[in-house]
């Protein structure tokens, strides 16, 4: 059974990010905040990513003074092991589209070929489903 995480209307227990000292080139020490991710929802029903910005005293994406209703935290990637983490890459998640829609060509030889009388493509017709086959 698959378990979602809860809202929870403690706004004051999301996280807020945290700073970390980081050292320059130079060997000055500065001062960088990390923020850290959450889900946020507000009073209007808008679900969004936001992250708190401490200097402004307000949530990202959220006019000052507007506080959410509920958070829950960023959901970890998930995998069932280290080992097993698959690698995905912008080009891999183009290609179903990018197949889809002729734009590339697999190796499974759905390309059109080439008449068996010598004859040029533009001779060869094929169906949307051959195409995609």
């Amino acid at each position: 059974m698959n378990q979602s995480p809860a809202w929870n209307t403690d706004i004051k227990s999301a996280p807020h990010g945290r700073y970390e000292i980081k050292q320059r080139r130079e060997g000055v020490d500065i001062r960088v905040f990390v923020p850290e991710r959450v889900i946020l929802t507000t009073k209007c029903g808008k679900v969004l990513q936001s992250y708190y910005v401490p200097d402004e005293k307000r949530w990202m994406f959220l006019h000052h003074g507007e506080q959410p209703v509920a958070w829950m935290p960023w959901p970890e990637p998930y995998s069932k092991s280290p080992s097993q983490a698959a690698v995905v890459t912008d080009d891999h998640l183009r290609e179903p589209m990018a197949a889809a829609s002729g734009q590339i060509i697999r190796e499974s030889g759905d390309a059109p070929q080439e008449a068996s009388d010598g004859g040029n493509l533009s001779d060869t017709q094929f169906t949307h489903q051959e195409i995609l086959a």
